[in-house]
């Protein structure tokens, strides 16, 4: 411990480490158990009992931490225990670090509740006196409310007869709470009622002193309460510590004894085998060995001192028959004697790792051959990994993508907010998926359907992404299609029956916005049966091709011409501000009409019976407008056809 920046006074034995104590009074005493004259123990009891040295922390030094050995040092007094031989600057180190914490400590404070404002002062003046801190309140009411505030007492003294809420019930509550029923509770009553103590210690109270009191013993209480707890609670941690690292452990843990019983064993352990802790523990550790692994020489060299350690890969059995690869790490415990105890086994079962290699390896051949495009980025967006597909898909090499930022597939079609909300969404939920327009490298644009995911650390920080995409432009481009089929007559390209019936209920729908017409017309074609009679299907189909395009032209952009079946039409006209303008629409119509159609070197003359309705004049309602122009047209055709009528001009 040269160099480490402390001043060291050495004693060769117990009586003479006292003797320097007292005199020298040092920050820090290490001791060892077994020395001559004195051994640890004594001299750790005598230290603790003067006064002049009974606060100087001490480290006892041991060979063998066992539970007897630690719960003997912490009941004469000793602070730590550190177990040798130890490292080389491990002792200086823990040293520093435990002076540390000791200056870093305030000093013990006490929580007294007491109504009486000369025996508050005599309290205050003895724990100053004792240099322990305090919070002195009047009644046990506004004890409760110091310690809910945070104050963290090491013991609490409660008068048994005060207003608001007395002592009694003040420690029924306190013991009754799992944060504050480790403190101990001493109980201040008069001599002559011995109800009062009664009552104290049955509602959990500690110890009790009683009035008058003499200040000394108080202390001396105090202190042993706190020096009990301490212990106990030292020990406590020691023994939880250990149990919890046992059965926590991500290895599977087991205690052996010589004859190779298992005598404890942990719930990883149970899990590798599939045995149940009880099955364990009903057997030894060569039956759940696999027959091959029949040399267990390494055990017996343990007990010899050949070796202290060993570390080995052993096969063993799953309860389900299954073989299973394991890594074996054993030591072995011994007495302060020297004598064996038990063995300890470390076990992890490295089947899983290789079983997990062989999914990495296949996960990588996936990734090597998946038909979606898959990139790996860092944390700025820059690619690390692109897989096969990827750069087919893109039509890039992989130094072309490696190190770049996906944006060099930016198609333009995109606003920078559909960007911005793409990097929001990973922010926020860590994940974004959706379709997105890319460019390859040969400028062909293509649409995907992307998810992205942030990999997260340990931290919840994310270091990576990884985007996978599909490539759905030609799946786009049939749904586009399939629709356009779905809404449009086959043979003409116009708007069929469901089409037609969407855009009259939204132009009746804006119409009564903005208080303009909207008007029907439907056309059936006049002397139409003979051509198809005479001519064929063929010739008749191209009739109406032809009646479509002269339809179309004889109206705006913003009007519908569609195709109910046969050789009836119908047009809708919106926006329209005067509704005679139908007339000139209509006339235009019949007299586009009238004109020849030349089909297969034949020339064809067909007309058009029309009857119009507007709204609203005629109707608000769809059904009615479409009943209204249907009963118009066919009033035409009645009267002799090639014309047209409006439906309130035959009312």
């Amino acid at each position: 411990m040269s160099g480490s920046g402390f001043k060291f006074l050495l004693a060769k034995n117990g009586k003479e480490a006292v003797e320097i104590a007292t005199l020298e009074k040092p920050d820090l005493i290490t001791m060892d158990i077994n020395m001559p004259v004195m051994d640890g123990y004594e001299a750790c009891l005598q230290l603790i009992t003067q006064q002049d040295t009974s606060n100087i922390p001490i480290i006892i030094l041991t060979t063998n931490n066992t539970r007897e050995e630690r719960e003997k040092g912490f009941e004469v007094g000793a602070t730590e225990y550190f177990t040798k031989p130890f490292a080389k600057g491990h002792l200086s180190a823990y040293i520093k670090h435990l002076l540390s914490e000791l200056k870093s400590e305030r000093t013990e404070k006490v929580l007294i509740a007491e109504d009486d404002f000369i025996a508050q002062q005599i309290f205050k003046n003895y724990m100053k006196k004792y240099g322990f801190g305090c919070e002195i309140v009047g009644d046990g009411k506004k004890a409760l409310e110091v310690l809910e505030n945070g104050f963290q007492p090491a013991a609490v003294i409660l008068d048994c007869l005060m207003p608001v809420m007395d002592g009694i019930d003040t420690c029924r509550i306190l013991k009754k709470n799992e944060a504050y029923r480790h403190i101990p509770v001493i109980m201040v009553t008069s001599a002559k009622n011995k109800d009062d103590i009664i009552a104290g210690l049955e509602a959990g109270a500690d110890d009790y002193i009683t009035k008058p009191f003499d200040g000394d013993e108080l202390i001396a209480r105090l202190e042993a309460h706190i020096r009990n707890y301490s212990l106990v609670r030292k020990l406590k941690e020691s023994e939880n510590q250990f149990k919890s690292s046992f059965e926590n452990a991500p290895l599977g843990m087991a205690l052996v004894a010589l004859d190779h019983r298992l005598i404890s064993v942990n719930k990883v352990l149970c899990e590798i085998t599939g045995l149940s802790a009880e099955e364990l523990l009903a057997t030894s550790f060569p039956d759940i060995t696999h027959p091959d692994e029949n040399d267990y020489s390494f055990i017996q060299e343990m007990i010899e001192k050949k070796n202290s350690l060993f570390q080995g890969e052993m096969k063993w059995i799953h309860k389900s028959g299954k073989i299973l690869s394991i890594l074996l790490n054993v030591s072995l415990l011994r007495g302060t004697d020297g004598h064996p105890i038990h063995f300890i086994f470390e076990i992890q079962d490295i089947t899983k790792q290789k079983e997990a290699e062989s999914q990495i390896q296949l996960a990588a051949k996936i990734y090597e051959n998946i038909m979606d495009g898959i990139i790996v980025t860092d944390r700025k967006g820059n690619i690390e990994i692109p897989n096969p597909a990827f750069l087919q898909m893109t039509g890039y090499c992989a130094d072309e993508t490696i190190g770049k930022n996906p944006k060099f597939l930016k198609s333009g079609r995109h606003e920078p907010a559909f960007y911005k909300e793409v990097w929001g969404s990973l922010a926020n939920t860590g994940q974004w998926h959706g379709e997105i327009w890319n460019r390859r490298k040969d400028g062909e644009v293509f649409l995907t359907w992307a998810r992205i995911n942030s990999i997260e650390d340990n931290k919840g920080v994310p270091t990576h992404f990884v985007a996978i995409y599909s490539d759905i432009t030609a799946r786009k481009l049939q749904e586009k299609r399939l629709e356009y089929l779905a809404n449009h007559d086959a043979l003409t390209g116009l708007p069929n029956r469901i089409f037609f019936r969407d855009i009259l209920d939204q132009g009746l729908a804006r119409s009564k916005r903005f208080k303009d017409y909207v008007v029907l017309m439907f056309i059936d074609l006049d002397k139409f049966k003979p051509i198809n009679d005479s001519l064929g299907h063929e010739a008749g189909d191209a009739v109406l091709k032809e009646v479509a395009v002269r339809l179309k032209n004889c109206v705006r952009q913003s009007d519908t011409v569609s195709r109910l079946g046969g050789d009836e039409f119908v047009v809708i006209l919106q926006d329209v501000k005067k509704k005679e303008g139908a007339s000139i629409i209509a006339r235009k119509m019949l007299e586009s009409l009238s004109r020849s159609f030349k089909v297969h070197d034949n020339e064809c003359n067909i007309g058009a019976s029309i009857g119009i309705s507007i709204s609203p004049l005629d109707s608000e309602d769809a059904e009615v407008l479409i009943s209204n122009a249907d009963a118009a047209m066919y009033r035409v055709k009645e009267k002799g056809r090639n014309d047209f009528l409006y439906f309130h001009d035959i009312s």
